[in-house]
């Protein structure tokens, strides 16, 4: 069964603007080693800090650079190359929690995390300004490392686990680029009150069983464009939210635009909500096909889903 969908609320426009390249920073010259044994955060972190200044790139290039949790910072873009491979560690404590207060507060009706919203994460950026991943690599969450066996649901959440894999709170100015993104934990890619916002060119590919594998979650952001992505999922696809994460009156999500998507999930393609305590406004999406992969052990169960079930 598949879904040619297409479906207009009001036509918007946002768009992030790339960052700076004038300086490279090689994190091999940091320290980096590249080996997929070694833990290559704080090479790589020194890197970002280091190249924050020179407005340019952090380069990943030719290994697997295993690593915990690392922060972008204003004007850096995250460059993986083709042939390389950004690892999330299996091991929790290799993660940093933002906000460290939420940690308490992640087992939540017998699984991790709010159902994939927690706070650890292998890249993180916070009140930050024109930052981006891009180059052709790999980014792979080690989702199983993290999971339990079951056999009836094939893989359940019960410990903490790095999700979303890619988060960014209040960011301006955010642009995610030809990259490939999988095996995330839980949640892949989640800016949280962000604005001018930029998907393009990426392909995701999570686990079919993965508990709350989210492709890509928008959450009270603005000016967002999400454009030619390839995704399967082991939950919904593309999610605009307003979750009211942070304990402030929540923003709206609005202004996106949500274009050129191919996506295949075991529950739906396209969703307004759950979580949905502040409003949505102004969205168009058009041009998007879902459907029934076979990696995926079961179809969609909607192409198109609002679940306003906790007010907006």
């Amino acid at each position: 069964m598949q879904y040619v969908l297409t479906f207009l609320l009001v036509v918007t426009t946002g768009a992030a603007t790339e960052p700076p390249s004038s300086g490279v920073c090689d994190a091999r010259s940091y320290g980096a080693r590249g080996d997929g044994q070694t833990l290559d955060t704080a090479a790589i972190q020194r890197a970002i800090d280091d190249c924050s200044g020179k407005g340019g790139a952090v380069l990943l290039s030719g290994g697997t650079f295993l690593s915990g949790t690392i922060v972008l910072k204003d004007h850096i873009t995250l460059r993986i190359m083709p042939g390389a491979v950004l690892q999330g560690s299996p091991r929790v404590e290799d993660y940093v929690a933002y906000p460290p207060q939420d940690v308490p507060a992640i087992f939540v009706d017998g699984s991790t995390q709010n159902k994939g919203n927690g706070p650890f994460h292998l890249i993180h950026a916070q009140n930050a300004h024109d930052v981006a991943i891009d180059g052709g690599g790999i980014i792979d969450g080690n989702g199983q490392a993290f999971w339990d066996a079951d056999p009836q649901l094939g893989w359940v959440s019960r410990r903490p686990r790095p999700s979303p894999l890619i988060e960014t709170v209040q960011t301006d100015g955010l642009r995610v680029e030809n990259i490939t993104i999988r095996n995330a934990p839980g949640w892949t890619i989640h800016p949280l009150e962000s604005s001018r916002i930029q998907v393009r060119g990426v392909t995701i590919r999570n686990d079919g069983r993965g508990p709350n594998t989210d492709a890509i979650n928008i959450d009270s952001s603005s000016n967002v464009l999400v454009r030619d992505v390839d995704i399967e999922a082991g939950d919904d696809c593309i999610v605009l939210k307003t979750t009211a994460r942070r304990g402030r009156p929540t923003p709206p999500t609005t202004n996106v635009i949500i274009s050129g998507v191919i996506c295949s999930s075991d529950d739906q393609g396209i969703k307004i909500g759950t979580e949905s305590q502040g409003d949505f406004r102004d969205i168009l999406i058009r041009d998007v096909l879902i459907y029934h992969a076979p990696t995926i052990y079961r179809a969609p169960t909607a192409a198109l889903s609002f679940s306003m079930v906790d007010g907006a």
